[in-house]
């Protein structure tokens, strides 16, 4: 059936079916040619697709007037697919700050197959999880890339693989270099460093947990230490060259004065240009070491007295000049062995003193005068010698025969 004029309708019968409403097409379909405009809701229950086929250059699906936008909803477990084969743009431009701000609303969360290009700032309040596992080697490979820009994270960062910084940069303070960190770092495994550590920290040190480097276990170092400042070790006695709370396996040399509290032991003792040997003076402290005073033993006719130091008698001593005499203010001048000489008789030296040891190996101090009753003597040791200085006669025999 053709018609020409118009076809109206003027019952009001609303549709919930497709056998309900003031007009119904049972079986067949419905062909219009010109568009369609419908006052009330479009509700299409059969058949998988709405196919919408413009004729211009694309399909417009669009909601004009009022306050409410365009919604595209399905019910049930159903979902809805937008299926082309060209893109789907978004022409808004309205900008995001929260979850039902911007240009393209989600309420749910949102499944991305490919790739994903954000132009603008990308904000996420809940949590994100890659679970790409392409490995990293360079700063332009990995599961996730930030090619030119910087991250910025406000929490913590916990790395189960390397991390590597590539970058070159020195460091000359604590705000250069490849990796900068503001506050402190905690490492439970080993350092290696192929560069110069520095630590620009000034605290002073009054103990092993105090100062600007502080390390719980023992330090090893293969090259030179140099220390401006005073290095202080702990209390540990020694009695070896193994024990100590200083122990040196090599030599030590010391341009300064050396001040020691305790008993100084040595199998070689060098003081100044003199070398000592092991016993109970050399061992005792540092030189000089005071001696019993003779003052009490002379009687203007005695001139010889064993040495002693408190009760124990004073051994090793072979050369004279290792002893210091000192009678009522002044020094007496020590014996020195003349070089034999046919022509030179041996003589001691008047008013000097010479040291003698008895078969007993104690040394004994000989006086060539006899001190007065009432005279001060006093005796030191001022070094212990390993050999016996002899002087030569100023003389030679040539000079002598011909009157020189």
């Amino acid at each position: 059936t053709t018609v020409g004029g118009n076809i109206i309708i003027t019952s009001n019968n609303a549709a919930t079916s497709t056998i309900t409403g003031a007009l119904q097409i049972v079986n067949g379909g419905l062909g219009v040619g010109g568009a369609t405009v419908i006052g009330g809701e479009l509700s299409v229950v059969n058949g998988q697709y709405i196919s919408v086929a413009g004729s211009g250059g694309g399909t417009r699906i669009r909601r004009d007037g009022g306050l409410n936008g365009l919604d595209l909803q399905t019910s049930f477990i159903s979902r809805l697919f937008i299926s082309d084969s060209g893109p789907v743009t978004i022409t808004t431009s309205s900008s995001t700050f929260s979850t039902v701000t911007g240009a393209l609303q989600v309420s749910g969360g949102v499944g991305i197959g490919g790739g994903l290009f954000v132009g603008g700032t990308f904000t996420n309040t809940g949590i994100t999880v890659h679970n790409n596992n392409t490995a990293v080697a360079t700063t332009n490979s990995g599961a996730l890339q930030v090619v030119n820009g910087g991250v910025g994270i406000g929490g913590g960062i916990v790395v189960g693989g390397v991390s590597t910084v590539t970058n070159t940069t020195a460091a000359s303070s604590t705000n250069t270099g490849a990796l900068q960190v503001l506050g402190g770092v905690g490492i439970w495994g080993g350092i290696v460093s192929s560069g110069i550590n520095t630590v620009t920290n000034a605290t002073s040190a009054t103990s092993t947990v105090t100062g600007a480097l502080q390390i719980a276990g023992g330090l090893g170092v293969g090259g030179t230490i140099y220390s401006s400042g005073q290095i202080i070790v702990g209390g540990t006695s020694t009695n070896s060259t193994n024990t100590g709370a200083l122990q040196v396996i090599g030599g030590v040399g010391i341009s300064g004065g050396l001040f020691v509290g305790g008993i100084i032991t040595g199998t070689n003792v060098f003081i100044g240009p003199w070398a000592a040997v092991t016993s109970t003076v050399a061992t005792a402290s540092l030189w000089p070491i005071m001696l019993n005073e003779l003052s009490n033993q002379a009687d203007g006719l005695r001139s010889v007295f064993p040495l002693l130091i408190d009760q124990t008698a004073v051994t090793g001593l072979i050369d004279s000049k290792d002893l210091q005499v000192m009678v009522n203010g002044q020094y007496l001048a020590p014996y020195v062995r003349e070089k034999g000489l046919p022509w030179i008789n041996t003589v001691n030296a008047y008013r000097g003193f010479r040291v003698v040891t008895t078969g007993t190996s104690q040394n004994w101090v000989v006086l060539y005068n006899a001190p007065d009753i009432g005279s001060q003597v006093v005796v030191s040791q001022v070094n212990i010698s390993t050999t016996t200085q002899v002087r030569s006669y100023p003389y030679s025999a040539s000079a002598i025969a011909l009157g020189e």
